[in-house]
């Protein structure tokens, strides 16, 4: 009996221990991001903002991508973002960032800002094939705008050959995962 609950406490000890010794740990890398997102932010140093390039595509930490994007719109710089939207797609086969490479390309036509379905005559053929690729990437990874963007232009037969039963079944993907964003 006494055997057991000195196991039982030990037990109880070592998982303490263990919750204390993570939690520190992640504190201090929280402390290292703020304090890393502080200097390329607010100071705009530029070995700080490297730091984040190489963790942003040799990592694909998120929060630093969020970080990088931010600061980037900021000082408008969109044009350097799409390159890393454009390795990090391709490297880390992220939805999200491959749907971004759509979005950034028909976005050079300002009238497409408003549009559910954005329209690309205004690219040359192979720009558009580009663009169409990355939407389908997007979509075959699970991003729902571009399940919805690519459901619509293949119920329309617009850029894609027509196909009503895959048209249909990308814009239901895309309720099912969730709401359109705007």
């Amino acid at each position: 009996m006494n055997k057991n609950i000195l196991y039982i406490v030990l037990i109880i000890v070592i998982f303490f221990g263990l919750n204390i010794y993570y939690s520190s740990k992640v504190k201090n890398e929280m402390s290292n991001f703020k304090q890393l997102q502080f200097e390329m932010i607010e100071k705009n140093n530029l070995s700080t903002a490297n730091q984040f390039k190489r963790k942003v595509i040799d990592k694909y930490d998120k929060a630093y991508y969020d970080s990088l994007s931010k600061v980037k719109q900021s000082n408008y710089e969109n044009q350097s973002l799409f390159l890393y939207q454009l390795v990090i797609s391709n490297k880390w086969k992220d939805p999200y960032l491959s749907y971004e490479v759509f979005y950034n390309i028909i976005h050079l036509d300002s009238s497409n800002r408003y549009k559910e379905t954005p329209n690309l005559d205004f690219l040359d053929p192979d720009t558009k094939e580009f663009a169409l690729s990355y939407l389908k990437k997007a979509a075959n990874l699970g991003s729902i705008d571009a399940k919805y963007v690519l459901g619509n232009y293949y119920l329309e037969g617009r850029y894609v050959p027509k196909n009503e039963v895959l048209g249909k079944k990308l814009l239901k993907d895309a309720e099912i995962l969730g709401n359109v964003s705007d």
